[in-house]
């Protein structure tokens, strides 16, 4: 065909219409992997109200929303096995956490023959010199390496009751860890880490944090991935001395994905109890919380919550009923909390329901439905103060406080 005739061939196909300001029929759906969670734990009940929804929004609701690490955060699923297979795929998601085993014994960088050319070395009168201490490092670490050094200056008293001591140590370790054997690197933070641990002194857990995190993990970032789980656990309670919580983050994030692990329960503890005081002060809201926590929702279903992780959530995340039902369900983790925060439970639904739009017949029915949640099948005592939350409640919302059959669950 000559030039001119396709030419005129191609003058006469028609444009591509323009659909830009058309209504679209489908929205596009966030990626489980990109929805920032703390309680959602779908199951079988979920998938059937989602499925048989018109359009299957998840939860069967068209208003619910989830919150994104994207711009994508529809959940229209549209089909029942979309649904089931998001629903999974979500779920998945979530591992299950294994606790921290005990610690190994530490590797030892020092022999006998070492430990006899350091004793020659290394005199009182040297270690307790400043200005000579790291210039004998540098001239004895050629003979019996720069790990074994270091452990054994350590171990001195002189080092060990002197914090400027340590420092100085560290400071020459911190110049030349280009210097340290890549291959007994995990075993000599490991070594550091355990020797700072046996102080416990807010110092030295600074020390040996800035020494990992800007040093050791800038040059070897593969680094913590070969470290014990032990050793990152400590880490993280170095990190939460200064109260950096970022970096305690990445720690616990990396017990979960390297090792499927969960922190020791009280170094997750006091992380809570700071990132909780944090939100409040810099008034998080959930969409903040959501999206800086999210990555440490597998060590919440680990071990449940505490006081300060309840009163987070519920006060400041929680915001609708479905999810205010899946917070509940996770609170069985921790039965104590809810006996003790019953009435900040259904005080929630209260204010969630002055929010919504629902009807009273509706917001009723929700209402009920909590109260035998929590009293009969979850066994919560109906005390005064209890009782007293749940007659303000219907009394505005014109129910009878003894249609519920309340009896079995008082004390």
């Amino acid at each position: 065909m000559a030039p001119h005739e396709t030419e005129i061939l191609d003058s006469k196909v028609p444009d591509m219409p323009d659909v830009s300001k058309g209504p679209r029929l489908y929205t596009d759906m966030i990626r489980p992997d990109d929805v920032c969670d703390l309680v959602l734990r779908p199951n079988f009940n979920d998938i059937i109200i989602t499925a048989l929804a018109d359009g299957a929004p998840f939860t069967g609701d068209p208003k619910y929303k989830l919150t994104s690490k994207s711009t994508v955060s529809g959940s229209k699923f549209l089909f029942a096995n979309i649904t089931a297979r998001w629903i999974d795929d979500f779920n998945e998601l979530l591992p299950n956490l294994q606790p921290i085993p005990e610690q190994k014994m530490l590797a030892s960088f020092m022999t006998e023959t070492k430990r006899l050319v350091l004793d020659k070395k290394f005199t009182p009168e040297v270690i307790s010199s400043s200005g000579d201490l790291q210039i004998f490092i540098e001239a004895v670490k050629l003979d019996v390496g720069l790990e074994s050094t270091v452990e054994y200056l350590l171990s001195q008293p002189l080092v060990i009751s002197n914090i400027s001591k340590y420092a100085l140590i560290m400071d020459y370790l911190t110049h030349n860890v280009g210097s340290l054997s890549r291959q007994n690197l995990p075993d000599f933070v490991d070594y550091l880490i355990r020797d700072a641990e046996s102080c416990a002194t807010s110092e030295k857990a600074s020390i040996i944090d800035l020494f990992v995190t800007d040093s050791v993990l800038t040059l070897f970032p593969d680094v913590i991935k070969e470290l014990s789980p032990s050793a990152v656990n400590s880490l993280a309670g170095f990190a939460l001395h200064d109260h950096n919580t970022e970096a305690a983050k990445l720690f616990f994030k990396s017990l979960i994905d390297t090792h499927k692990m969960a922190p020791l329960k009280e170094t997750f503890k006091h992380f809570i109890s700071i990132y909780s005081s944090i939100a409040r002060q810099k008034e998080k809201n959930k969409e903040r919380i959501l999206k800086d926590l999210t990555c440490l929702k597998p060590i919440m279903f680990h071990y449940g919550l505490d006081a300060n992780s309840f009163e987070l959530l519920l006060s400041r995340v929680i915001d609708n009923s479905y999810d205010l039902a899946q917070f509940v369900r996770l609170a069985l983790l921790s039965p104590e909390l809810l006996g003790d925060y019953a009435e900040h439970i259904l005080l929630r639904l209260h204010h969630i329901h002055k929010q919504s739009g629902q009807s009273q017949i509706a917001k009723a029915v929700e209402t009920t439905q909590f109260v035998r949640l929590l009293l009969h099948d979850y066994g919560v005592k109906l005390d005064s103060r209890l009782r007293s939350v749940l007659q303000m409640i219907c009394d505005e919302q014109k129910i009878s406080i003894d249609d519920m059959k309340l009896t079995k669950a008082s004390t």
